[in-house]
């Protein structure tokens, strides 16, 4: 048996890392389609389909069936890291009925849009004149007041619970 010194190793293990990477390195159907997932995804949004796209490269000698490129594409899409999606930032509203228009870009800023607000009618205050007052009373006689029917009815709390 040779011994080996551990300056050789040294040496050897060098040599090794520095060795360029192959030109022309077979590798599977898989990751092949992962290698092009970017730019298979850019044709599906261009309107083209996966059928046509597999058509391309099979003639390119990529030996694939139809069914497996679609199952390899649909795992590549899914494996595939997403981009952090960059959110405006939105004011608070002050009431909490208004609504938030949302920014499309992160430089502008979000208005608030003010809720409408009706007029208080007679109507609508005996409704709510009726819906604070109703501890002891069922949903059933408030709803008469509103003009409203409701199969809901508030009940006393029991020990059950």
């Amino acid at each position: 048996m040779t011994m080996i010194t551990l300056d050789a190793i040294e040496d050897i293990k060098k040599e090794l890392s520095s060795l360029p990477e192959p030109k022309n390195k077979a590798i599977s159907s898989n990751e092949a389609i992962r290698l092009m997932i970017d730019e298979i995804i850019e044709l599906q949004k261009q309107g083209h389909t996966l059928k046509e796209i597999h058509t391309v490269i099979s003639s390119k000698g990529v030996e694939i069936s139809l069914r497996t490129f679609t199952q390899y594409v649909a795992e590549a899409k899914k494996n595939k890291p997403k981009k952090p999606k960059v959110r405006a930032k939105v004011e608070t509203p002050s009431t909490p009925n208004s609504k938030v228009a949302k920014s499309s870009s992160p430089d502008k800023k979000a208005t608030v849009a003010k809720p409408k607000q009706e007029p208080a009618t007679e109507a609508s205050i005996d409704n709510t004149i009726a819906i604070k007052t109703a501890t002891n009373t069922t949903m059933d006689d408030t709803s008469v007041s509103s003009g409203r029917r409701s199969s809901f009815a508030l009940k006393e709390d029991s020990d059950d619970i």
